[in-house]
């Protein structure tokens, strides 16, 4: 998995994680410790760029949904990156899309890191 920290001092911190084309249940453990271990560092924008996602299962969306739930505990954000219009319909399906900021692409997702807002953004 791939993890970066770009530091974004006069807008507070970054993170982009980059998980496997297929999150299921065998890889969404690391996910989940990956998006933890950004929290706690103090990163208050984590963007989980799934552009490169061709699969996820329901243990993928219950780590996400967890994600999310502990970022607006900590009053940080959790964005996801979804460019595959087949992982985008999943999300659209359970509803998901209402509840998680999704982007089209990373340049979007880190823009106006500052933002507030907690609903979805438009694609």
């Amino acid at each position: 998995m791939k993890l970066s920290y770009p530091t974004h001092p006069d807008r507070g911190g970054l993170a982009v994680i980059t998980p496997p084309a297929e999150i299921d249940h065998t890889n969404a453990k690391p996910l989940q410790d990956e998006m933890k271990a950004a929290l706690e560092r103090g990163i208050i924008t984590v963007v989980i760029d799934m552009s490169k996602t061709t699969f996820c299962d329901s243990a993928a969306l219950a780590t996400l949904c967890e994600a999310h739930q502990r970022a607006s505990a900590m009053n940080a954000n959790l964005r996801l990156v979804i460019s595959q219009p087949g992982i985008r319909r999943i999300f659209e399906i359970t509803g998901l899309d209402e509840v998680m900021p999704i982007y089209a692409s990373l340049d979007a997702a880190e823009s106006n890191i500052a933002d507030e807002r907690h609903g979805p953004a438009p694609l």
